[in-house]
């Protein structure tokens, strides 16, 4: 008996042992395993994964009223992390607003149709240029001006809120024109936008310098690479323009903007001086006119950083009935600099107005000349599309060639085109020197450009820079 309940003792102490190895291990793996989340009774059990990292961008939409094509506001959109930013901006705005957005007032034409439209967006040299499959079949109200101008507000407000994008292009498969013929606006690389600079630069040579009133517009017409005449009307005492009496203003790109390098008038023809001759007093000026009482108002003028100045005045006979000779001579004061105008006016019989006008553009005789410049051609031989050239695709080299007199340097330069802040010139680089002849060979890089080619000539008596072309590559 004693000995059955020594083995049962023995048993019950191995038994117990055993339990405590085996609970010390359950403890251990518990300790060991993470913590699960508190939740409601049968909720499945819920594990934390560490946050993947993600790129925050703005697309902006239109909200509330539709009264202004022009306003719209942002939203915040969170994608995975990119650097390409641009490009995850605009696949966001062509998805349209959310459910979400659109219950709080936000708009678009973009939406579930247009997601994914996006081929590519390229951004360099303060350009973003965004191609689209084409989507006009799904956005058939954008072409109306409210249209129009909604949608590219959205696009440049999403695409101008890097600050590396100063300037937009748009294009379908590859083709601006298409993009914005269906908008039926002119595409940032044609150059109409050019012709208000270059006809108000004209206005105010005619109402500045030629001493005109109020010419009234007529028609504008290029005449070359960079350049382009604008024709002006004399008004009748009504005020109504008199095409009959007409002076067109001959125009230059000059640096961004554009310069007046002479106006001429079919009834006003000047033989002596000739353009950019070195004159001095008294100015001996000859030509044929038919005028009021054949008579011809003269003025030298020279150009002053605070305006105009006239330096002398006097006056020609020619014909009253038909075209006369005419010649006399001028007296006038020392100017105190390099250029200005000899202008030939004929006055209105009915109040002494100046009606029509040509001008003359000189230097001084003993004054060092500014330099002058053209460029002269390019190599290839690529197109010049509406006063653009147009690069080819990928990268590749031009070769420009300029004449230039009273230079010692000839630099290359190109401007961006923007919408934002003032752009930012560059030197391309100098130009080779053979005589007056200087070439230049451009290797231009796989990226998005637009913007103003410059030519630009330092001497002894100045600095003189053209543009005659805008440059694109998409």
């Amino acid at each position: 008996m004693l000995r059955d309940r020594r083995r049962m003792w023995t048993m019950i102490g191995a038994l117990a042992g055993v339990l405590v190895v085996v609970g010390a291990l359950v403890i251990g793996v518990l300790r060991d395993r993470p913590a699960t989340p508190a939740g409601p009774p049968g909720a499945p059990a819920t594990t934390t994964a560490p946050s993947a990292p993600v790129t925050t961008v703005e697309v902006f939409f239109h909200r509330g009223q539709a009264d202004d094509p022009a306003r719209v506001e942002p939203v915040r959109r969170t994608v995975p992390k990119t650097d390409a930013v641009a490009t995850a901006a605009v696949a966001q705005l062509l998805g349209g607003p959310t459910a979400a957005e659109r219950g709080q007032g936000y708009f678009s034409m973009f939406g579930p149709a247009t997601a994914g439209k996006l081929k590519s967006v390229r951004v360099a040299n303060g350009v973003a240029h965004a191609d689209f499959r084409d989507f006009r079949q799904l956005i058939p109200n954008a072409t109306s001006s409210f249209g129009s101008a909604a949608l590219l507000a959205e696009l440049d407000a999403t695409l101008g809120q890097f600050a590396t994008v100063k300037s937009t292009v748009y294009s379908f498969d590859g083709n601006v024109t298409a993009f914005y013929e269906w908008l039926q606006r002119f595409p940032p690389i044609g150059d109409e936008s050019d012709v208000k600079p270059a006809m108000a630069a004209a206005r105010q040579f005619l109402t500045g310098i030629a001493g005109m009133t109020n010419p009234a517009d007529g028609p504008f017409a290029r005449t070359g690479t960079g350049r382009a005449e604008a024709t002006f009307y004399a008004r009748s005492p009504e005020g109504k323009p008199v095409p009959q009496i007409a002076t067109v203003v001959s125009l230059r790109r000059s640096g961004t903007a554009w310069s007046v390098t002479g106006t001429t008038t079919g009834t006003i023809r000047v033989d002596v001086p000739a353009t950019a001759a070195a004159i001095a007093s008294p100015l001996h000026v000859s030509g044929r006119a038919l005028a009021f009482e054949g008579v011809v108002t003269v003025r030298v003028v020279e150009d002053r950083a605070n305006g105009p100045a006239e330096l002398g005045r006097g006056s020609v006979v020619g014909g009253g009935d038909q075209l006369r000779p005419f010649a006399g001579d001028v007296p006038f004061t020392a100017p105190a600099g390099n250029h200005g105008w000899v202008v030939f006016t004929e006055l209105s019989a009915a109040d002494g107005t100046v009606i029509r006008a040509t001008s003359v553009r000189v230097g001084f005789a003993g004054r060092t000349a500014t330099p002058a410049v053209e460029l002269t051609s390019w190599n290839p031989a690529l197109q010049l599309v509406d006063g653009w050239l147009r690069l080819p695709d990928g990268a590749g080299s031009i070769t420009f060639t300029a004449k230039a007199t009273g230079a010692d340097r000839v630099e290359v330069t190109l401007t961006p085109a923007g919408t934002g802040t003032a752009p930012l010139k560059r030197v391309l680089g100098t130009a080779t020197r053979a005589g007056d002849v200087y070439t230049f060979t451009w290797a231009y890089a796989d990226e998005p450009l637009l913007g103003h080619l410059g030519v630009l000539a330092t001497g002894p008596g100045g600095a003189t820079e053209v543009t005659p072309f805008g440059l694109y590559h998409g």
